[in-house]
């Protein structure tokens, strides 16, 4: 059984090898994903700055800017315009024992 500390330390590892990834593919690379299967990370790539800005998510086609959250109630009922971010319903998990 794997402790909590491993797991933390296991997404540290993940998000230096996915920015050593970013690094050495010759395009312009602008975010990377990181998922533990639990746990989502996000965080854009500055390759002329070396910065780690971490994000809420990463945009969609057009979209310009992010808000900090991506979960709200009711999204569907929300008026979606080209260039604007997608939001998913808010919901809680159960876990089991």
């Amino acid at each position: 059984m794997q402790k909590a500390g491993g797991q933390r330390t296991g997404i540290l590892q993940a998000i230096e090898q996915s920015y050593s990834y970013a690094y050495a593919l010759p395009n312009d690379v602008k975010f990377v994903w990181i998922t533990s299967g639990l746990k989502d990370e996000y965080f854009e790539v500055d390759k002329s700055k070396h910065t780690r800005i971490r994000q809420p998510d990463i945009p969609a086609f057009g979209v310009k800017k992010l808000a900090n959250y991506k979960y709200v109630y009711e999204p569907e009922s929300m008026v979606l315009n080209e260039g604007k971010q997608n939001y998913f319903e808010l919901s809680v998990r159960q876990v089991g024992n």
